[in-house]
């Protein structure tokens, strides 16, 4: 490639095999197939067992590349109030109970065993949340990973999906390669 002339805005050249990769990229996307009907419908009633809206449930899956397995809640994602005992709103309880085939997972709050978090969250649930693991706060991604990786129990780390309320822990996202993080509201409405 010639190098451009005086006055032109060199930072503005292409780099080399954009338009390639931007061309195999749409013919990607359009060579993608439409679920048939039986799928559909398959995916349409997994999306129920989770609690989610069909366009969440597709948004989570396309990005994970797999079906999930598990939701991972913060505590604010859990909407719990938190005094001397944890309170769950009716609500949430409910919503939870409906929803089948997917683990349930937490993170402690800070200053909080996660042994007593757990027993106290299945207490005032009602529900098998089947592990817990630490918030982990300012650490680098490996810390983040090591961290979280223990509650999965066995499962794929691309099969948990977050449920988090605060947008600054979007980053346990990409650190634990996570399926994607939810707001509570698509989980258990406004």
């Amino acid at each position: 490639m010639a190098q451009p002339g005086p006055g032109h805005n060199s930072a503005a050249l292409p780099e080399p095999g954009l338009a390639t990769r931007i061309v195999a990229w749409r013919s990607a996307i359009a060579a993608q197939k439409k679920p048939s009907p039986q799928v559909m419908k398959m995916m349409i009633a997994r999306a129920q067992e989770l609690g989610l809206s069909y366009s969440d449930y597709w948004q989570l899956t396309r990005s994970a590349g797999r079906d999930i397995g598990a939701y991972l809640f913060t505590s604010e994602g859990l909407r719990l109030r938190m005094g001397r005992r944890l309170e769950m709103p009716e609500h949430v309880r409910a919503r939870l109970a409906q929803i089948s085939a997917c683990r349930f997972l937490a993170l402690t709050p800070d200053a909080e065993h996660p042994d007593d978090y757990l027993a106290e969250l299945r207490e005032v649930s009602g529900l098998p949340f089947s592990g817990v693991a630490p918030l982990p706060h300012g650490e680098g991604w490996s810390s983040i990973r090591a961290a979280l990786h223990p509650a999965f129990s066995g499962l794929p780390s691309s099969a948990v999906a977050l449920v988090a309320a605060q947008a600054s822990e979007a980053r346990l996202v990409a650190a634990a390669n996570l399926a994607g993080m939810m707001r509570p509201e698509a989980l258990f409405g406004a």
